[in-house]
């Protein structure tokens, strides 16, 4: 008896996991990036959930895909390698990072 009531709370945390872990597949926010070839290893480090998605580009750049939990936190971390990484989809975490670069610039103005 113990022992089938060890195993039916086993499955019932294995069963819950499972379910955290596909609710927070569902959720997340992927966008495609072009890094610059020098900065890529570290990026990647700092990227959790990015992959290669092909060669490098004409220029040298190299395509990568990101994912985050939200849009939101794209955008806050990809802010931080706006010198070294373009957004090319999605639309709206360009046009968020644009309304970020105006606010910044014209704060330090």
């Amino acid at each position: 008896m113990r022992r089938a009531r060890r195993v039916a709370r086993r499955r019932s945390r294995a069963s819950r996991a499972l379910r955290a872990a596909a609710n927070t597949a569902r959720h997340r926010v992927e966008a495609t990036v072009l890094v610059d070839a020098a900065v890529v290893e570290e990026f990647r480090g700092w990227a959790t959930g990015s992959s290669a998605d092909g060669e490098a580009e004409a220029d040298g750049r190299v395509r990568l895909r990101v994912t985050a939990p939200s849009e939101q936190v794209l955008e806050r971390r990809l802010a931080a390698w706006a010198r070294e990484a373009e957004v090319i989809e999605p639309a709206s975490l360009r046009d968020r990072l644009a309304e970020l670069g105006a606010a910044l610039a014209a704060r330090y103005r």
